[in-house]
C-alpha cells in the first residue's frame, strides 16, 4: 500500500468506539512525505519517542469507509438500543471477552512537543458508511406474516437504491401492483420513509439519510407501466414527495378507489385496508401497535420493520388481487 493512504482504500473500513469520527490536525512533519500525503499525525510510543503513521491517520485524506462499533452492532443485530453504548457492553452482546486494562489516569497523548492544531476539521460532520458488500446485507430483514416469508430491504445509502429497485422490478408481473406508502414524523410535512412492496418483497428507503435522490428512483416512480397502489392520503403523500424531493409518480391510485372502480362498489371509496381485504378475499394484515417512534431513525428492530411495512404489504396484495380480476 506504499504511496497511497489507507484512508483511500474503499475495500477496507475502520471501526472506532468514539462518539465522532474526527481527525484533529496536528503539526506538519518536517520529514520527506510520500506522494498524496501532506501532513502526518504523531503519537507517543511509550518510550519517550514519537511514532509516526504516514498512511494511517491523515489530515488531508478522507476516510471513505468507517462506522462506530455501536452503530455497526445495532444495525447487524437489529437492536436500536445498542446505539451509543460502550465497548464492554458490545463485547457482551457479540459474545467475546471484554478487553480491559487498569486505568493509568490521565496523561498527555501528545507528548514530546506535539501540538494540537486549532484548525477546524471539515470532516467532523461527515456521514460514515462501510463497504457495500457488508452494507447490502446489513439492511435485510426476514420474518413471517400469516405463514408467508417476507423479505425487507432497508436502505439508507444512495448506492443501494438501485439494487433494491432491480429486485422489485424482477418480481413485477402483468397484474402485479406495487404497494407504495410514506411515513411521516409528527409535525413534519416532509416524508421520512418511502416504502414499496411487490408480492413478499419490500423496499424501505430512509429518505432523511440519502445524500441525494438517485435518478433510478425517479425513473421507477415515473414509469407509466407500473401501477402503484397506496392507502389513504396517497395523493397528498405524492405531492409532498414531489415538492420536497422532486420525485413525480406517473401512475398511482389509492387502494379503496381501485377497489370501488373494479368491484363497482362506490361505498368502498375511502374505506380502510382491513375492510378492503375482506372485500377481495385475502387475510387481513395486522400487527400489534408499537406506539409512535422515529421513522427517520438510524436503526430499526425486526418488530418495528414488521409493523412499518404492514400497510404497504396489504396495498400490494389488495392491488394485485384486484388487477387480476380485470
Amino acid at each position: 500500500m506504499a504511496g497511497k493512504p489507507l484512508m483511500h482504500y474503499p475495500s477496507m473500513f475502520l471501526v472506532r468506539s468514539s462518539s465522532k469520527f474526527s481527525r484533529t490536525p496536528c503539526r506538519q512533519s518536517l520529514q520527506e512525505q510520500p506522494e498524496g500525503v501532506s501532513r502526518r499525525e504523531t503519537e507517543c510510543d511509550g518510550r519517550g519517542g514519537e511514532r509516526q503513521w504516514p498512511t494511517m491517520v491523515m489530515i488531508d485524506g478522507e476516510c471513505k469507509s468507517g462506522i462506530e462499533a455501536s452503530e455497526l452492532a445495532a444495525k447487524i443485530l437489529k437492536k436500536p438500543n445498542l446505539l451509543g453504548v460502550g465497548l464492554a457492553r458490545l463485547a457482551d452482546e457479540v459474545g467475546i471477552p471484554r478487553v480491559e486494562s487498569p486505568s493509568l489516569g490521565s496523561f498527555d497523548w501528545g507528548a514530546k512537543g506535539t501540538k494540537r492544531c486549532q484548525t477546524a476539521n471539515p470532516y467532523r460532520s461527515q456521514t460514515m458508511t462501510i463497504p457495500m458488500r457488508f452494507l447490502s446485507k446489513m439492511g435485510i430483514y426476514k420474518f413471517q406474516i400469516q405463514q408467508v416469508s417476507i423479505i425487507v430491504r432497508l436502505v439508507d445509502c444512495d448506492a443501494l437504491v438501485a439494487t433494491g429497485l432491480l429486485e422489485l422490478r424482477s418480481l413485477i408481473g402483468t397484474t402485479s401492483a406495487v404497494g407504495l406508502t410514506l411515513k411521516y414524523n409528527p409535525n413534519y410535512d416532509e416524508p421520512a420513509m418511502l416504502q414499496f412492496c411487490v408480492r413478499n418483497h419490500c423496499l424501505v428507503l430512509q429518505l432523511y439519510h440519502l445524500d441525494s435522490i438517485p435518478q433510478c428512483l425517479k425513473d421507477f416512480l415515473a414509469d407509466p407501466e407500473i401501477c402503484f397502489v397506496g392507502n389513504g392520503g396517497l395523493r397528498s403523500g405524492l405531492s409532498d414527495l414531489n415538492s420536497h424531493y422532486e420525485i413525480e409518480c406517473k401512475s398511482g391510485i389509492e387502494a379503496s378507489e381501485l377497489a370501488a372502480k373494479i368491484l363497482k362498489k362506490p361505498n368502498l371509496l375511502g374505506v380502510g385496508l382491513a375492510r378492503l381485504t375482506d372485500e377481495v378475499g385475502i387475510p387481513c394484515v395486522e400487527s400489534p401497535s408499537l406506539g409512535s417512534f422515529d421513522w427517520g431513525a438510524k436503526v430499526f428492530s425486526d418488530e418495528q420493520i414488521k409493523y412499518a411495512i404492514q400497510d404497504v404489504y396489504a396495498c400490494s396484495l389488495i392491488g394485485s388481487k384486484l388487477l387480476g380480476m380485470l
